[in-house]
């Protein structure tokens, strides 16, 4: 923070995630200003324009947009580094260098090598930053309001499934329900994925499909499932001894059902946001407190490793090379 209390706040990696990202910061409730870093151009051009369309002349927040981590102040209260996976690690170094960071939320996949987490972990740890993981479906009010129901409990069942939604960007995101809405450490993973692979929509990386089997500690499972062909929208459904929810995450509708009350089904609607919506809220709540309801580091560390073990595994590759994945 600046003497005149104006919040330093780094963006690194302008792409279309990051872009969103930047437009949420617009909204920010404080003075602040955003250093947005990106060595395309044209990606600082695509992300002063959303900012724009947000900020109008009403935003408390500055944007400045550079290509050189030079660029960056010396203290940043707060940074949001929206690489690919693959460029992630060096872009916090680079950070982490050029400047002392309070706090950090880093976007998924953390990394594509399995050695990054714990030298990243060090590195962050060397520097006091407390870095948090944006798996956002924490902030869903579908998974957060059944949380109370679920949390501590055994033999919950998580089912996710749909066609052509990509298990290698988005699987974190269903692992990371796990812990979150039962409380159970870690997981073992079983996985009955397609055979090799197909190309992402983004160059130079792969996804998956098939299924991944994810086991708590407690006996509470996790089935997720994205079919190579077909068009069937992502729907997600929780279930204990003592209720059954249903979500389409397509129309919002979502479904409830409780052995209370007969198994009679009530229908309403829970809207998933956009990112867009939510950084500037998840930064605030991180300076001010000092917590986030997203993971930290070490817990989401904790479910990317076995997570990545299993796709280099099923491609043939070791421990040593990088997974091909964002």
């Amino acid at each position: 923070m600046t003497e005149s209390g104006l919040l330093e706040i780094a963006l690194i990696g302008a792409g279309q995630l990051g872009s969103r990202h930047l437009q949420a910061l617009a909204l920010f409730d404080r003075p602040a200003r955003v250093t947005v870093i990106d060595p395309s151009a044209a990606s600082l051009a695509v992300a002063r324009e959303r900012f724009d369309q947000v900020a109008g002349g009403g935003s408390r927040v500055e944007a400045r947009y550079a290509t050189d981590f030079a660029e960056l102040p010396a203290r940043i209260d707060a940074a949001v580094v929206a690489t690919n996976a693959d460029a992630r690690r060096a872009a916090i170094e680079k950070l982490l260098a050029r400047s002392s960071v309070r706090v950090a939320l880093l976007e998924k996949v953390l990394f594509q090598r399995l050695a990054d987490y714990e030298a990243v972990g060090a590195l962050l740890a060397r520097g006091g930053t407390r870095a948090w993981v944006n798996c956002a479906q924490r902030l869903w009010p579908f998974f957060r309001d059944l949380r109370p129901r679920t949390v501590g409990r055994s033999k919950l069942q998580i089912s996710v499934a749909g066609a052509q939604w990509g298990l290698g960007c988005n699987a974190i995101h269903i692992l990371d329900l796990l812990p979150f809405l039962t409380g159970d450490a870690g997981c073992r993973l079983e996985t009955a994925l397609d055979p090799g692979s197909i190309p992402s929509k983004r160059a130079g990386f792969v996804e998956f499909t098939g299924t991944l089997h994810a086991y708590g500690e407690r006996g509470n499972r996790i089935v997720q499932t994205s079919s190579r062909e077909g068009s069937v929208p992502i729907s997600y459904e929780v279930q204990s001894d003592e209720f059954r929810a249903q979500w389409h995450a397509s129309d919002g509708t979502m479904r409830i059902a409780e052995a209370a009350g007969g198994w009679q089904w009530r229908e309403s609607q829970a809207q998933a946001p956009f990112q867009s919506q939510l950084t500037h809220t998840v930064l605030a709540e991180m300076l001010d407190t000092g917590r986030s309801a997203l993971p930290g580091y070490d817990e989401s560390a904790a479910l990317h490793l076995p997570m990545l073990r299993a796709f280099l595994g099923h491609l043939g590759l070791g421990d040593a090379d990088a997974c091909p994945i964002t």
